[in-house]
């Protein structure tokens, strides 16, 4: 039985339940092993602002940049290639905290405000793919949401992650922290068919629904 698993072709034998790779050569020039240089914004994922406005962070095509806003050159964080990050946030002590798949499983990776190889600590996260992060203004916290239907907040000094909300149907979207950091407005849906702006009390962890539920036709 000749199957495929990943980009490998596989033989299994039935009598001697075994398994070996299919080796397959072709002639190429090998062009696309070779390096190659893109323009960034070409894959650009996403970008944030230093909490004192001096410098900007961003990925593009899983690696992890900050630069400048008008002089000196780009740094590059993380590994220069085999690692790939993603949703950056700087921290209010500008720090950088990104997520990182070095290990072979998300973590969260922290990296120093000048730029390192490596992070100088791991975290690891919830269960579940994690969708959103935002950064608190005021406190080396972070708030995010995952596949799993729920909103998380992570203390890095303490590093420990505590279930806000969750949802029963679908993905909490939009956070924001408020100016004081004190709260944290997302959108909740309560159904397939409605859903609702909540707050909550990154403090004392109580939640508050702001608005009737939205009903929306497609």
């Amino acid at each position: 039985i000749v199957y495929q698993c990943g980009a490998d072709l596989k033989v299994f034998d039935p009598e001697t339940q075994s398994t070996h790779l299919l080796a397959i050569e072709g002639a190429s020039t090998q062009t696309q092993l070779q390096r190659q240089f893109f323009y960034g914004d070409q894959y650009l994922e996403d970008a944030s602002l230093h909490p004192s406005g001096e410098r900007i962070a961003i990925n593009a095509r899983g690696k992890l940049f900050a630069m400048p806003l008008w002089e000196q050159a780009v740094s590059q964080y993380g590994q220069r290639n085999g690692v790939r990050y993603r949703l950056h946030q700087w921290l209010q002590d500008g720090r950088l905290v990104t997520l990182s798949d070095e290990s072979g499983t998300e973590q969260l990776a922290i990296f120093q405000a000048e730029p390192k190889e490596k992070p100088e600590r791991l975290i690891d996260l919830p269960e579940g793919y994690i969708q959103e992060m935002i950064s608190s203004p005021t406190k080396n916290q972070l708030v995010f949401t995952t596949s799993r239907l729920a909103l998380y907040l992570m203390d890095i000094s303490k590093k420990t992650s505590i279930l806000l909300d969750s949802s029963p149907a679908r993905e909490i979207q939009d956070i924001t922290f408020s100016p004081d950091g004190n709260w944290v407005a997302y959108a909740k849906p309560l159904s397939i068919e409605r859903t609702a702006i909540f707050l909550v009390n990154v403090t004392t962890k109580k939640t508050t629904q702001v608005t009737n539920p939205i009903r929306y036709d497609f």
